[in-house]
């Protein structure tokens, strides 16, 4: 699930000095204070359960670092807000907060609003 992504060393610039940020759908402060485990729908059809994980990410899509907020992980993917659209099937690399390193498929990205895309992502398995 971590590891490099097939990639050569990248130079990963901080969350803070990305023009490209995603906007999240409420305030920052009220977003970030989520923890623990999800709370679970009747009708859902999820496989495993679904963790908060509210932090900063660092985004890497195509040639391009995007500033990106984590959302919520799982034992196979990870739900986060983009800056930008991603199509589904593309590959994109996620550095977290904590310096882990992620490489995630697309499975869905929804426009919620200008810079704020909600995209849900599989984990690439090595």
């Amino acid at each position: 699930m971590l590891g490099s992504c097939g990639q050569e060393q990248l130079t990963v610039p901080a969350w803070e000095s990305i023009a490209d940020r995603a906007r999240l759908p409420l305030l920052a402060d009220e977003y970030l204070d989520k923890q623990g485990p999800m709370p679970v729908k009747p009708d859902s059809r999820r496989g495993y359960h679904r963790m908060y994980l509210r932090s900063h990410a660092v985004m890497l899509y195509g040639d391009r670092f995007y500033a990106a907020y984590l959302s919520d992980v799982s034992r196979t993917g990870a739900g986060f807000y983009s800056p930008v659209q991603l199509l589904p099937a593309s590959r994109i690399q996620l550095w977290l907060a904590d310096g882990r390193h992620v490489c995630v498929t697309v499975k869905n990205c929804v426009r919620l609003e200008d810079q704020c895309y909600r995209c849900g992502a599989e984990y690439l398995k090595d």
